[in-house]
């Protein structure tokens, strides 16, 4: 058992060869556990070829939109302060795989124009 304290160590933990089995376990302790790595896991949404990534995205998809748009809101920021349009290229898909383009803001609209096409 793993203490809350603790979780970022599954985090994308040492290199890319443990990251599928690490987001398998998290998807195991889901939310709300997970809100409080919540940032480190919209990292792992930078790009979604990594291992693991895929799972971490499903995560996402699986929460309530309430619950999901604070941490949207704070990974286009942090992505926007990057310049990292790749990211927000991923973010963009699991804002459309929700459909919850009309409980963004404008502001946040605008970040996810910056994405890669």
């Amino acid at each position: 058992i793993i203490d809350d304290e603790n979780l970022y160590r599954l985090i994308q933990p040492i290199d890319k060869g443990y990251w599928e089995n690490a987001a398998v376990i998290l998807k195991r302790i889901g939310f709300p556990r997970l809100k409080v790595v919540s940032d480190g896991l919209t990292r792992w949404l930078q790009d979604l070829n990594w291992p693991g990534a895929r799972i971490i995205f499903n995560i996402f998809c699986d929460l309530e939109n309430d619950e999901l748009i604070p941490i949207l809101k704070t990974a286009l920021k942090n992505a926007e302060d990057e310049n990292d349009t790749v990211w927000l290229y991923w973010l963009n898909e699991l804002v459309d795989r929700k459909n919850i383009y009309g409980l963004l803001s404008k502001e946040d609209l605008d970040i996810l124009e910056k994405r890669d096409r």
